[in-house]
């Protein structure tokens, strides 16, 4: 009896302001509520992880951390236990809330005096709190661009992403090959999802690598993980293999120069006929050894390898570079036979065999003086297998050609021959509808030709420009990336073979779409039943 008084007094010693402990005690969970599934996705998309604008990667400043799933669990429990032995009295004891009133008064105080400072936290104690590493469960990555000072051994290169994954899902995949730094989201072109890891430490990028299949799986698809490319050192990896022939295949190609190095692709250039292929190796080691293959027999073609670089080297000059004329209509040829040939009048700085349709390949003399006597004593003479016709070499595409545009029509090729047959000899005349090309033989005939723009022929003036090949080349490449556009506000035409809308007086009664249309087709009048035509309509007597 004596300890019932005593524990009466104690709680009404304690609750003496009864209501505003009951208050207190009513808001308490509230202010305990863990977050919900919904709010970690809330935050996943704060932080940076789903991209609803289309950017190819994602801003520093969107840059977040992803709690794990693991703790989230472990804290949910821990808070049901809590909640679990706080609402337990056991029989005999005093209620925990009761026995807290006092200080929950003295919370009451406190909150009052905080309600004049800001309700949020300064974000740079944010970010220190947010970048505290976490002892268990998976890690906290940021989200962002890589720095630019992270070492390139480094980096991981990840595609063949599911179309749907969760961040944290991904940072448990990498996360234990080792300590990740940061992760940098980016969408190709294609619309596809890859990524870049950075990882703190070289070995987690090796360890990634050499990972088998089933430990890259995420969502039961494998990722593809590769080092990061860097195109700048393309040209020092790739060689130039030129006369392959038209047939040749990838297959083929890694097969000769598999003994240079390992090949980390193959590509072709668009000429059909002639093509080139560009062997790009993974290490720059292998190009030396690669460019000792040049002259050497590929499925019975004499093949030439050069250098990524040899096309922007300008060693060719109208002084010292002789043009060989391609007389026999040779697919390929020794570079060797002709350097034995050439060699004896000087020496050869470069030697460039091409094959084309009218020009076997090139020479290039040290001096001017070398160049010359090569072309008095060579030129109009046989060697071998070899007819030499020989001609000093010229900078521009055009190739003695001009171009004839605005003919009349009713101009044949005889009227052509007779005007510009007076500026030199004509080697060949190309008659199209509305224009023409004329070759001349001679440099001298060429520039003569321009004399005759805007001569009326059958009263019409011509113009005449180069017959550039460039020219062509880059109008044709272009046009062809240029995206087709529509002039002033008219829209593009529907694929169906139905008429614009403005011609469209009455609905179709075949088309669904409008058939909610208030405009209706014009009814004839339906015919008699015993099969008479219809009276015409009589207007009315005027009164």
């Amino acid at each position: 009896m004596a300890q019932k008084k005593l524990a009466n007094k104690k709680s009404a010693g304690n609750n003496k302001r009864g209501p505003k402990a009951k208050q207190v005690e009513e808001e308490k969970p509230e202010m305990e509520v863990d977050a919900s599934d919904d709010d970690s996705d809330a935050d996943e998309e704060q932080n940076g992880v789903n991209f609803e604008d289309g950017s190819d990667s994602e801003a520093e400043g969107a840059s977040g951390l992803v709690d794990s799933e693991a703790e989230e669990a472990e804290d949910d429990d821990e808070d049901e236990d809590e909640d679990e032995d706080e609402d337990a009295v056991e029989p005999g004891e005093i209620s925990k809330s009761a026995k807290s009133a006092e200080e929950s008064d003295e919370d009451d105080d406190q909150e009052a005096d905080s309600d004049e400072e800001p309700d949020e936290a300064p974000i740079g104690k944010k970010s220190k709190q947010a970048e505290t590493p976490q002892k268990g469960g998976i890690p906290k990555v940021i989200v962002g661009r890589i720095p630019p000072e992270t070492p390139k051994d480094q980096l991981l290169f990840v595609s063949n992403l599911p179309k749907v994954y969760k961040h944290i899902e991904m940072v448990a995949l990498f996360a234990k090959f080792g300590p990740i730094a940061v992760i940098n989201r980016i969408k190709s072109k294609a619309g596809g999802n890859n990524l870049v890891i950075a990882f703190e430490s070289a070995e987690g990028v090796d360890a990634a690598l050499a990972a088998k299949e089933k430990a890259l799986t995420i969502n039961g698809q494998v990722v593809n993980v590769a080092r990061p490319i860097n195109k700048g050192d393309f040209p020092e990896r790739t060689v130039v293999v030129g006369l392959i022939g038209a047939n040749a295949t990838k297959e083929q190609i890694t097969e000769h120069f598999k003994g240079c190095g390992d090949i980390e692709a193959i590509n072709f250039s668009n000429n059909r006929f002639l093509p080139t292929a560009y062997v790009r190796f993974v290490s720059v080691s292998s190009v030396p050894k690669a460019l000792k293959l040049h002259d050497s027999e590929f499925q019975s073609r004499f093949i030439t390898v050069r250098e990524d670089s040899y096309k922007n080297k300008e060693l060719k000059s109208p002084e010292c570079t002789l043009t060989i004329a391609n007389t026999g209509n040779y697919e390929h040829y020794k570079s060797e036979t002709i350097e034995k040939i050439f060699k004896k009048h000087g020496e050869i700085l470069d030697l460039d065999v091409v094959c084309t349709k009218t020009i076997l390949g090139f020479v290039t003399y040290k001096t001017a003086e070398q160049s010359e006597k090569a072309l008095k004593q060579l030129d109009g003479k046989t060697v071998g297998d070899l007819e030499i016709k020989l001609e000093k070499y010229r900078y521009s595409s055009c190739g003695r050609t001009i171009r004839v545009t605005n003919l009349a029509p009713g101009v044949e090729e005889e009227d052509l021959n007779e005007l510009f047959k007076k500026a030199g000899e004509i080697e060949s005349i190309l008659k199209m509808p509305y224009k023409a090309v004329i070759k001349f033989a001679t440099d001298d005939g060429f520039c003569k030709s321009f004399l005759f723009n805007e001569r009326l022929i059958k009263g019409q003036p011509i113009f005449l420009e180069p017959n550039s090949a460039l020219k062509h080349k880059l109008t044709q490449k272009k046009h062809a990336n240029k995206p087709q556009q529509f002039f002033g506000k008219r829209a593009a035409p529907a694929a169906s073979n139905a008429p614009p809308a403005k011609f469209k007086k009455f609905n179709n009664s075949n088309n669904n779409n409008n058939s909610n249309q208030t405009n209706k087709p014009f009814k004839k009048r339906p015919e008699q039943g015993n099969g008479s035509t219809p009276k015409p309509f009589k207007k009315a007597n005027k009164v």
